[in-house]
């Protein structure tokens, strides 16, 4: 049996799909080896979250009280 190790992960915030691609060629021209690879849009909530716009359900909850 193969010992499985943990894929190393990186995410990587882009403000704009071509900003994304930008990185991507930038990874593809240094020749760093890749597993897997996913370009996403953040959602409305983690972008607020990374802004800290966004209160957390503890924070809602205390301030509830």
């Amino acid at each position: 049996m193969v010992a499985q190790q943990a894929s190393p992960f990186l995410e990587i915030p882009c403000a704009t799909p071509l900003e994304g691609e930008a990185v991507l060629a930038r990874i593809r021209a240094l020749d760093i080896p890749l597993q897997s690879l996913e370009l996403r849009t953040a959602t409305l909530e983690e972008s607020f979250r990374q802004f800290g716009l966004y209160a957390s359900d503890a924070e809602r909850e205390v301030n509830a009280d």
